[in-house]
C-alpha cells in the first residue's frame, strides 16, 4: 500500500482487529490514518499502547451521522448532509495537509459543520 489516506469505518470494537488488518499489508511510512469511531479515549490509548508506529499519522475524527441500524441495507447517499463532522488534531504539523484534505472530502460529502477539537 501506497502513499494513501486509509479510513476505519468499523465499530469501536473491532477497530483493533482492523488496525491488525491493515498494517498486515504494510502500508508506507508516508500513509495517514484516520476513523469515524464515536469514542476517541479507547482509540488513542490502544494507538498509544500497541500502535505507537503509526499513532504520529493518525487523524482522530468523528462524522456525527447515522444511526443505529447497521448494514448496507441502512446506508443513506445523504449520510453527511447537514451533519457535525469532529477533527481531533494532534501535535505533529507534517499532517496538516491531512486535516485540510479530510475537511475536504467531509465537506464534499455534505457535512455542514466541521469542527475541530
Amino acid at each position: 500500500l501506497e502513499d494513501l489516506l486509509i479510513i476505519f469505518c468499523t465499530p469501536v470494537l473491532s477497530f483493533k482487529e482492523a488496525l491488525e488488518s491493515v498494517l498486515s499489508f504494510q502500508p508506507s511510512e508516508q500513509a495517514v490514518f484516520t476513523d469515524t469511531l464515536s469514542t476517541k479515549a479507547s482509540a488513542l490509548e490502544l494507538l498509544i499502547s500497541e500502535f505507537s508506529s503509526i499513532t504520529n499519522r493518525f487523524i482522530l475524527s468523528h462524522p456525527i451521522a447515522g444511526s443505529e441500524r447497521s448494514g448496507l441495507q441502512n446506508s443513506k447517499e445523504s449520510l453527511f448532509t447537514d451533519r457535525i463532522t469532529v477533527i481531533s488534531p494532534q501535535d505533529n504539523y507534517f499532517l496538516i495537509f491531512f486535516y485540510i484534505l479530510l475537511y475536504l472530502i467531509y465537506a464534499n460529502s455534505g457535512s455542514s459543520n466541521l469542527t475541530f477539537i
